[in-house]
């Protein structure tokens, strides 16, 4: 009876040792790579601002990228004229899911999904699909 004891005492500490060893595992996995996960604004920036150019240059058709936001991101107004020098017009529009807007900002929340962005008349025209 005492072999068979000792040995579910060490499954017991062979258990508890990996259990330790998985949670250790999954917290620096969230620590260091979930929260080191780069944000998509500047791609979503970088998108409008080619769109920007192209139409500037008569070239009207759509920049897009590919988008897979890890939270909620907002797009505003604001945010184009200040970070992007452009005082135009800007509409906003939802095509898809995961996506909310009204007349000066959009907001993405956590689905993938396509944003566009095009200059045509001296509008600026940003689609989510």
């Amino acid at each position: 009876m005492k072999g068979q004891e000792h040995t579910v005492m060490m499954y017991l500490v062979w258990a508890v040792f990996f259990l330790a060893a998985f949670f250790l595992v999954q917290e620096i996995f969230h620590t260091t790579i979930v929260t080191s996960t780069p944000s998509p604004l500047p791609l979503i920036l970088d998108t409008i601002r080619s769109a920007i150019n192209a139409g500037e240059t008569g070239i009207t058709g759509e920049v897009c990228v590919n988008i897979a936001p890890q939270g909620s991101i907002t797009i505003t107004r604001d945010m184009i004229e200040r970070q992007l020098g452009f005082t135009g017009s800007v509409e906003f529009v939802c095509k898809g899911g995961g996506c909310t807007s009204t007349q000066n900002s959009m907001t993405l929340e956590g689905r993938s999904g396509r944003l566009c962005a095009k200059l045509d008349g001296g509008t600026l025209t940003v689609v989510w699909r």
